[in-house]
């Protein structure tokens, strides 16, 4: 067990080991679909949805069969998990859809609310909308399909060696929920006993939203995800920010050792072949989608925080370079 001094309690605390990010990137976050997020979530694969009713599981659904944009406000969701419950214990709770497109490296995020729907369905209401880097998925090679793994027979501690990805769900003192991708080579996530993982924090956008919702919430919810199967590995636990030296020197990769990670206890684990991975076709190289048929994720942000005129095309060609230089310093 850590001692309190290695662990981080406060944002004052986590800010001295990663200094805030600049007021321009919560420009990057709009309150409705736009033309940009409309074009992604046309060639969607799976919609990973996390909510903060302990009757929802985080789970990927088949995009094309359970989502529908009704307007740029609003999306229902359908034959969703446990959705009886739902509809019969509450009118609305917070939750959170991340998407991925085949073959693409960049996500979309969508956070709001679940209302209560009628026949086998719910209505998520949108209250911020925008895209998370590639530097997960590449980090993971989530997207090599030569090293995608054939399915077969696994336990819940294969998954836990296998996974290169997972998304993390974290909840603020609100009840806001947040879905944010972890990516790595296979093992980053460190088995420290039978009820103890640590997950290295990598270099991010330094918003840090996940950890600041830690810090103030310590329940979380892992899914873990393994490219080619359709297993997936759901975690219920209590996490804390550490930037404990032992625990940061085991994920040290290329010479490069994170600055904190989380530490995750108390595990409650749930182990399941997903039919909806399968029915996706996610792991197909026939569907991986060509990357000129989608905005760049450069000018999608860009136009996000400074629009699509001239000073929207400015920002453009900083954020590529911005973009560029995080891609090759993964670590």
């Amino acid at each position: 067990m850590l001692s309190a001094q290695n662990t981080i309690f406060t944002e004052e605390e986590l800010r001295k080991v990663i200094p805030p990010a600049p007021k321009l990137l919560d420009k990057r976050i709009q309150p409705k679909l736009d033309f940009f997020s409309r074009e992604f979530l046309s060639y969607a694969t799976v919609a990973i949805i996390g909510s903060s009713n302990t009757h929802i599981p985080m789970n990927p659904l088949d995009y094309k069969k359970r989502i529908k944009i009704i307007n740029d406000h609003e999306i229902e969701v359908s034959n969703l998990t446990s959705i009886t419950e739902v509809n019969q214990t509450i009118k609305s709770c917070q939750a959170s859809l991340f998407i991925l497109v085949a073959g693409i490296g960049h996500s979309l995020r969508i956070n709001g609310a679940l209302e209560k729907g009628v026949d086998q369905k719910v209505l998520f209401k949108i209250s911020a909308v925008y895209f998370h880097c590639a530097r997960a998925s590449a980090r993971s090679g989530f997207w090599d399909y030569t090293n995608h793994i054939h399915n077969r027979d696994l336990s819940a501690k294969d998954i836990l060696k296998l996974s290169p990805y997972i998304i993390l769900k974290t909840t603020d003192n609100e009840g806001n929920t947040e879905l944010s991708p972890r990516g790595d080579e296979a093992g980053f996530i460190q088995r420290i006993d039978d009820n103890t993982l640590f997950i290295p924090e990598r270099p991010g956008n330094k918003v840090a939203v996940s950890l600041l919702n830690i810090l103030q919430n310590p329940t979380v919810e892992l899914l873990l995800m393994v490219p080619g199967l359709s297993y997936t590995l759901n975690i219920h636990a209590n996490a804390q920010v550490t930037n404990d030296l032992a625990l940061l020197q085991r994920c040290t990769v290329n010479g490069k050792q994170p600055k904190l990670g989380f530490l995750i206890t108390n595990l409650n684990q749930s182990f399941q072949d997903n039919n909806e991975l399968k029915q996706s076709g996610l792991w197909h190289v026939s569907s991986a989608v060509d990357q000129k048929k989608l905005t760049t994720f450069s000018k999608a942000l860009s136009s996000h925080m400074n629009g699509t005129g001239l000073l929207g095309k400015a920002t453009n060609t900083l954020v590529g370079a911005i973009i560029k230089h995080d891609m090759k310093h993964l670590y």
